[in-house]
């Protein structure tokens, strides 16, 4: 029973052991090169330019869109019936309710990752703290 004992001491002291010695050991900080912060500065310049693309992409499928309807609304304004059947015209807005209802999924999506991005670069242009304090 006395050996059972000892080697519960013997463990535990090594495992304070090791506690210690961790907390003991130096972080060492990892510098990144100029280099490597001009090549992120090169990835981000290519993915602003496919975020830019996919942009313009939305927006030429939205003003299409709205040109189409914008068209409908011309047309009704000027006496023009449609030739739908009262069933196809309630598939057609069916259809139309789920495109709005995608464009307000899209815009709500939209201004959440604009306010992500906004919040970024500002967090980037902060001063950072270390600086503050260096020049004091």
């Amino acid at each position: 029973m006395h050996k059972r004992y000892s080697y519960f001491f013997v463990i535990a002291v090594i495992y304070g052991v090791l506690s210690l010695g961790q907390e003991f050991i130096k972080q060492k900080t990892k510098y990144v090169s100029h280099q490597q912060d001009i090549e992120l500065d090169g990835e981000i310049v290519i993915k602003g330019t496919l975020a830019q693309e996919a942009l313009i992409n939305l927006s030429q499928i939205v003003i299409a869109f709205v040109k189409e309807c914008l068209e409908r609304v011309n047309e009704y304004a000027n006496g023009e019936k449609s030739d739908l059947s009262k069933a196809d015209r309630t598939n057609f807005y069916m259809k139309k309710m789920k495109i709005k209802k995608e464009f307000d999924q899209c815009i709500y999506d939209i201004q959440k990752i604009i306010q992500r991005l906004e919040q970024l670069i500002t967090a980037l242009h902060a001063p950072d703290e270390r600086m503050q304090e260096e020049k004091q």
